[in-house]
């Protein structure tokens, strides 16, 4: 088996394994995170949802990775005081999901989190159902949920 590539390591393409989330950069593709089919009701609810409350729908987004319902201690309160942090962790357990690359944490998910955030999330959005970061519905405040974990176990 030939090394991988640099780019490899990155793991900028999902395309054979991620669902929808394709390469990194397609953030002109907006299914499923804007509706299937794509349309402006859902697409409004996604962008306010992440313009305004990014932080409780990214919190959903990593409780739905670890297979969690969201808590505050777990999920939200990790991603106000860590939020680099947990977005390296979610960009794992969203590729341990998908069996894309090697499961847990590598220094690669912290640089493309880093450096390509905007490009990185969209391609998180595409590879789960809308239902994986809407926060709001159906709403529940759990304080917090056990297990207390970090990254998804393979």
């Amino acid at each position: 088996k030939p090394e991988a590539t640099t780019m490899d390591k990155f793991h900028c393409d999902w395309e054979d394994k991620g669902g929808n989330a394709g390469k990194c950069w397609e953030c002109w593709k907006c299914e499923p995170c804007c509706g299937e089919p794509c349309n402006p009701k859902d697409g409004i609810i996604c962008f306010l949802c992440f313009a305004f409350c990014g932080l409780c729908s990214g919190s959903k987004l990593y409780a739905h990775s670890l297979d969690q319902d969201c808590g505050v201690v777990n999920h939200f309160i990790y991603g106000c005081f860590c939020g680099i942090c947990m977005q390296t962790c979610l960009r794992a357990n969203l590729r341990t999901i998908a069996s894309v690359g090697e499961p847990g944490p590598t220094p690669f998910d912290f640089l493309m989190v880093c450096f390509c955030g905007a490009c990185s999330g969209c391609q998180h959005l595409r590879s789960v159902p809308m239902e994986a970061w809407n926060w709001w519905s159906p709403f529940q405040f759990n304080p917090m949920v056990d297990p207390l974990i970090f990254v998804r176990q393979s």
